[in-house]
């Protein structure tokens, strides 16, 4: 698997069931890595988002992705469609155990690049914390 220099743009979309859905878009620079078991790609998140130091991980395989955050926030997401998994979100403050329920996963990846989505819902015991949807477009530097 040869590691690449790509441009990632990210397209987040959440929905807290509050008055107005919280949109986020933005380009960084990131690695790349692709195979036939699946895609491998990493960035830092951008300063303005105030996540302070991290690093974000995406591993997607067939029928099944990992999201993986490492920094001054801590947590490995599993998304697999149709399936509730539990996850720890860590922060200075402390930590939490919360459930993701992932709705669907769909990638287009190859060597190349191309774009993967996900939507999922995540909560707190039986609370719907929020409605989510990533996109990421991948392309070669």
């Amino acid at each position: 698997m040869t590691r690449k220099d790509v441009t990632i743009a990210v397209r987040t979309v959440s929905d807290t069931g509050s008055i107005d859905e919280l949109i986020l878009s933005y380009e960084t620079e990131g690695k790349y890595w692709f195979n036939n078991d699946g895609a491998e790609l990493w960035y830092d998140e951008p300063e303005h988002l105030g996540m302070g130091n991290v690093r974000t991980r995406f591993h997607i395989y067939a029928g099944k992705a990992v999201i993986v955050r490492e920094g001054d926030v801590n947590s490995e997401m599993r998304l697999i469609p149709g399936e509730n998994t539990d996850f720890v979100y860590s922060v200075s403050a402390g930590n939490i155990t919360l459930f993701v329920r992932t709705e669907q996963l769909k990638s287009t990846l190859s060597d190349s690049g191309g774009t993967v989505s996900f939507s999922y819902e995540i909560f707190n015991g039986e609370e719907k914390l929020s409605e989510n949807e990533i996109i990421l477009e991948i392309r070669e530097v």
